[in-house]
């Protein structure tokens, strides 16, 4: 999250010692998150099926 204050400042050129994430900045990681699990997601399904052992594997899905 914090890359994307970090860039932002950069092309702003505000770069400063302390920063802290801004609500745009979070809002937009946690949304590339969300497309990043679906894909994941979309990838895992079309991967061959194999025995698994143990525990049973579980996806969540969003």
């Amino acid at each position: 999250m914090m890359i994307l204050t970090c860039i932002r400042r950069a092309e702003n050129k505000t770069i400063t010692s302390e920063m802290k994430c801004e609500n745009d900045d979070f809002n937009s990681a946690l949304e590339i998150v969300k497309v990043l699990i679906i894909h994941a997601n979309a990838i895992h399904d079309k991967l061959p099926q194999t025995e698994q052992t143990g525990k049973a594997r579980r996806k969540k899905n969003f």
